[in-house]
């Protein structure tokens, strides 16, 4: 019995340090592992913050340049509308000049003063009107002209038949007769309003030329709309 006892005990010793030594390999490889799991996300430390500072970055010029796109749209936009106002700037002095050319091509030889059908337009808002009424002499020698010129417009009112004087529709002018003076042409030009309930038949205009001979001039004009 005693033999028997004593050779089972380096089995059991063998066993008890088996299970000890496995133990400290398992203890080993685990701590072991857990550093080289800390090392790797040490070392993968630097290239997240590098992908964040890259992201930052990428936005930030994301930023910048829509801002920068927001701002060439806005500036196109407006050199569009300075082109657009310049191109109706440029066609309102080319019909002027055109007109103007108009007028002073000589006709006859002799002196003569007449009128040239008014120039009506809308204005900007119901019942404004512009207006261009303008008196010329078409001769080759030009002399100097002068005398005054009577504008009126008639048509019917709420009670009937009415004729406003000019100086009665704009505030530019004063006076029913207007004193003439050139050579070539003189313009009266300027803003209008009618009185509601008013409804324009007819522009009337009267001239009375003193120089450089007396002439009487009477025209009676429809009105354009």
């Amino acid at each position: 019995m005693s033999r028997d006892s004593g050779q089972g005990r380096p089995g059991t010793l063998y066993l008890l340090l088996f299970v000890v030594g496995a133990v400290l390999i398992g203890m080993y490889l685990g701590r072991h592992m857990v550093e080289q799991d800390v090392r790797t996300a040490t070392a993968a430390g630097p290239d997240v913050t590098a992908l964040e500072q890259s992201l930052r970055k990428a936005r930030a010029e994301l930023e910048v340049s829509t801002t920068r796109h927001d701002v060439d749209r806005q500036a196109l936009q407006m050199v569009r509308a300075e082109l657009a106002a310049q191109k109706n700037e440029i066609a309102a002095l080319e019909e002027d000049l055109r007109f103007y050319r108009g007028l002073m091509a000589p006709e006859t030889t002799d002196a003569l003063i007449s009128l040239v059908p008014p120039e009506i337009t809308y204005g900007a808002t119901p019942g404004e009107y512009s207006y261009r009424i303008v008196v010329l002499q078409r001769a080759r020698k030009h002399e100097w002209a002068s005398g005054s010129v009577a504008i009126a417009v008639s048509g019917t009112g709420i009670d009937g038949p009415v004729s406003y004087a000019l100086a009665e529709l704009s505030e530019g002018v004063t006076e029913n007769d207007l004193e003439l003076g050139f050579r070539y042409f003189q313009a009266v030009e300027g803003e209008l309003s009618l009185p509601q309930g008013f409804q324009p038949l007819a522009i009337e205009i009267a001239a009375t030329v003193q120089k450089p001979r007396k002439l009487q001039l009477k025209e009676r004009y429809p009105w354009p709309f």
